[in-house]
Formats: structure tokens, C-alpha cells, sequence
């Protein structure tokens, strides 16, 4: 490895401590403050509010059914820091989510320094890429699965690198290995495609040995195995094997060949988007671009560890930017190494790129703890006065169809859903309680009278609202009459 040029390398430690820092800022300051913001997020909490209250930690269950969709890894960590708080409440449920991306950024720095030519600037740049990156820095204050996900398939991904590249003890392919089984815990088997994936197509487009080598590691896949498979066992065997069918109709094969299939060109797009402005670099000198990371074994790996899922994943129906983020770690490595390279040419390159990625950082922790409440108050707004009302009057609660999961999350309890006839032969019984989410929902079932309505808007978006409708067989007739 080619020694690090010698122009500005002093404050290189003192510009990492600074940006550690401002990591801590970007991911963890205000991280409870804000309300649930998507339904993903309600799902999860939900999900982990009902395992804290019931003490069931094998089984997910989201409003009272079972919730196998995704494995169980971050609905238990979620657990975990709920059980020391003593409540599920938004720091419980997103703290796994933040601790996870400051590991990947420790990850990233320590495996870039050990990889790259201008190690300690290209390392710095590389946090700096993936901490300004719009999908990383949101998903990492979420209640959600996706930064968890990334940080284990990345995070083994950057540990077989360190193996290839740096350091051939074999602890670090175990290491690898049991992150990948971790992966394989909370997301399932699109993990493989993050790690070893990338590793084999390396291997056949560069013919590296050494790549054939890490995943030919039987101990590795031993391990990852031991550490995935006793959930999964243990499920089927309390709920039978049917129970895995709609999760491989939907979250499966419906993801990979359903109807509606998005450009191929989108995942392209988003990767450039989220890494802006500092992916400027790459739209500004391509070939230079291409030229330093082919140029080094770790630009070559790096190129396979993020150019093999953009691949796959673009030509698959269902598209989101947050399936990629697996991949994020090593476009920044590309990104942080480019970036390195352009600034080693002169002083004012370098305090360019430095000052101004601070400042980006800054402003990116100043929109987390104060401008992203103010953005989205129309999501939460509502919600949380519904929930209260839901919550302030006593009687069972019912929905004609699955209402959103933040409601279940505020309200404590399941909706459950009923049809027309299951809600005329709760309301013979006495008074009860309908949510409509949206107040445009076609007129109420034959039979049933509306007594009262409350209105809630906005909700979940800026000209939406939502009702609740207290209904009865004849609202003329006093409670106390009616049949228990």
C-alpha cells in the first residue's frame, strides 16, 4: 500500500474527532422528541410494544395477529432498551436503529484507513459521505428495520474486505459471518445479496483467489447458520410451516415479479441523490472517478460490493431507495476515496471539501432536533388526538378495514376489524366505536345509527381526516337498557 501523501495529514485525527462528534448530533439529539412519522415505524413499535407488554419474545404480533413478515432481531433490541426505560416509548423503539449506524460509521472508519492509499482523509471523507446521506441519516433516527439491516449486511461486507484487503487472520471472516447471520435474523435471506453476493462476483469478473476463499469459509457459514436458523425452527414448530406462506407470496415473490414495475435506472438515481452534494464529485469527473478506483485492490472490491446489488436490485419489480442502503458503506468508501484524491491536489481543494462537509453536518443535526417536527406536524398532529379520544372513553373500539399502525402504537391496544355484519351484532349490544381513517368512506351498514362523531384533521396527511363514530342499533335507547 502506497504511503499517505504528506499534504495536510496532521489534523486528519482532529478533523475525524470532529465529525464523530457530529455524528453523535445528527443521530442521537432529540431522537425521542418526535412522534412516529411513518407507518413502517408504527409497525415496528407496535410490534414491540405488544411483546413488552405480553413477555412473548417469539412470537410477533401486530393488532393481535401473528407478525412473521420480518424476523425478530430488532423487535428484540427494541425490547431490550424498553425493559431498561421501563416503556416502549420512541427512544426505546428507534435507539436500536441510531446505535446501529454509529457502528457502521466506526466500521467504515477503521476499515478504510486500513484499505486506501490516502487512508486517513479518505476514511474521514467516507463517515462523512455516509453520515450527510439522506437515507442514512433518516433511517438511523427510525423505528425501523432498514438501518439495522444495513449496518449487520454492511457491516459484514466491510469485515470481509478488512479480510481481503488488509488483514488475513480468520477471525475476521467469522466476524463477517456471524453479522451475516445477524442480517439473516432481521431481514431474511435478501441479506445474501449485500454479502457474499458481491464476493462471488468479484471472484468471477477479477478472478481473486482470496475472494473464492472467504466464501468457501465452511466455519463462517457454520455460524451464521447456528445464529438465523433456531428462530425460524422454533416458529414453525409452534405454528406449523403454512405459517411462512404469505410472507413468500408477498414480502418474496411479490416484491420480485409483481405488476408494477419501477425504471430500472431509479436505484441509479436515489444513490446519487442521497450521497449529494457530495456525489457531485463523481457526475463531475467520471473517468477520474473511474480511473482512481479501479486503480487500487480496494477501489476494484468496493466497485463489486456496490455495483453487484444496484445491478440485481434494478431489475427487480418492487423498488425503494432503502433496499439499497446495504450497499451504501461501499459507495462511500468510493466516494470518501475520490474525494481524498481530489483534495490531496491542493489546500484550497481540501478546505473546501472539509469545511464544507462540516457545515453540511451541522445543518443536517440542526433539521433533525428542530426542523423535521416543524415539516412534518401534519403526520402526527391528528393521529395523537385521536388516539387520546380513543384512549379518554371507555367501550370496545372496531374498524371496517386495517387502520394505520401508529394508531395501534398510541392507543395501546387492537382495533380489530370487523365487516358489516359483525359491526351490527357489536352495536345490538350497546354502543361502539368506529375509526374511519378516512372521513370519505362509503355510508355506514344498513341497521346501525350513528349517535355521535368526532373529526380529526388533519391526519397522516395535510387535507386528510378521520373520524370516530359512536354507533348503536337505536341511539334513542338508554345504554342501561340495552341487552349486556
Amino acid at each position: 500500500m502506497a504511503a499517505e501523501p504528506t499534504l495536510i495529514t496532521q489534523p486528519a485525527r482532529r478533523y475525524g474527532a470532529t465529525v464523530a462528534l457530529l455524528a453523535l448530533a445528527v443521530l442521537l439529539w432529540r431522537l425521542g422528541a418526535l412522534p412516529l412519522l411513518s407507518e413502517n415505524e408504527g409497525r415496528r413499535a407496535a410490534v414491540i410494544q405488544t411483546m413488552h407488554a405480553s413477555g412473548d419474545w417469539l412470537v410477533p404480533r401486530l393488532n393481535d395477529a401473528v407478525y412473521v413478515d420480518k424476523p425478530p432481531l430488532h423487535y428484540w433490541l427494541g425490547l431490550a432498551v424498553a425493559h431498561l426505560r421501563g416503556a416502549a416509548d420512541a427512544w426505546a423503539v428507534r435507539l436500536p436503529s441510531a446505535l446501529a449506524a454509529l457502528a457502521l460509521l466506526a466500521g467504515l472508519h477503521g476499515a478504510v484507513r486500513r484499505q486506501t492509499p490516502t487512508a486517513s482523509w479518505a476514511a474521514a471523507f467516507a463517515v462523512l459521505a455516509l453520515l450527510c446521506n439522506v437515507g442514512f441519516s433518516m433511517f438511523a433516527r427510525r423505528a425501523e428495520i432498514d438501518m439495522l439491516f444495513a449496518a449487520l449486511a454492511g457491516g459484514a461486507w466491510l469485515a470481509a474486505s478488512h479480510w481481503l484487503l488488509s488483514d488475513r487472520r480468520r477471525h475476521w471472516l467469522d466476524l463477517a459471518y456471524a453479522l451475516l447471520g445477524l442480517a439473516l435474523l432481521t431481514k431474511g435471506p435478501v441479506a445474501l445479496l449485500f454479502f457474499p453476493a458481491p464476493l462471488l462476483g468479484h471472484y468471477l469478473f477479477h478472478r481473486q483467489r482470496a475472494a473464492l476463499d472467504a466464501l468457501g469459509h465452511w466455519r463462517g457459514w457454520a455460524l451464521a447458520l447456528l445464529i438465523a436458523l433456531p428462530w425460524y425452527a422454533l416458529v414453525t414448530a409452534k405454528l406449523g410451516a403454512a405459517v411462512w406462506a404469505p410472507v413468500a407470496a408477498t414480502d418474496l415473490a411479490g416484491k420480485a415479479y409483481g405488476m408494477a414495475f419501477d425504471p430500472p435506472w431509479n436505484y441509479l438515481l436515489w444513490l446519487l441523490g442521497d450521497f449529494a452534494p457530495l456525489s457531485l464529485i463523481v457526475l463531475a469527473t467520471p473517468r477520474a472517478s473511474w480511473r482512481v478506483w479501479r486503480a487500487t485492490p480496494a477501489g476494484r472490491l468496493h466497485l463489486s460490493g456496490l455495483l453487484l446489488p444496484l445491478l440485481v436490485l434494478s431489475l427487480l419489480a418492487n423498488k425503494h431507495a432503502k433496499y439499497l442502503l446495504p450497499a451504501y458503506p461501499a459507495a462511500a468508501v468510493l466516494i470518501g476515496v475520490r474525494l481524498a484524491d481530489f483534495a490531496a491536489v491542493s489546500r484550497r481543494r481540501w478546505q473546501v471539501i472539509a469545511l464544507g462537509g462540516l457545515l453540511l453536518t451541522v445543518g443536517w443535526a440542526g433539521y433533525y432536533a428542530f426542523g423535521e417536527a416543524r415539516l412534518y406536524r401534519y403526520r402526527y398532529t391528528g393521529l395523537g388526538e385521536l388516539a387520546a379520544a380513543l384512549r379518554a372513553s371507555p367501550g370496545p373500539v372496531l374498524s371496517l378495514a386495517p387502520v394505520d399502525a401508529r394508531l395501534l402504537y398510541y392507543y395501546g391496544a387492537p382495533i380489530p376489524v370487523v365487516d358489516a355484519a359483525g359491526l351490527r351484532a357489536q352495536a345490538a349490544h350497546g354502543p361502539v366505536r368506529l375509526v374511519m381513517e378516512d372521513a370519505r368512506l362509503p355510508a355506514l351498514p344498513e341497521g346501525i345509527e350513528r349517535c355521535a362523531s368526532e373529526r380529526f384533521t388533519p391526519y397522516l396527511k395535510r387535507r386528510r381526516s378521520a373520524q370516530i363514530l359512536t354507533l348503536a342499533a337505536d341511539c334513542s335507547t338508554p345504554t342501561a337498557d340495552r341487552a349486556p
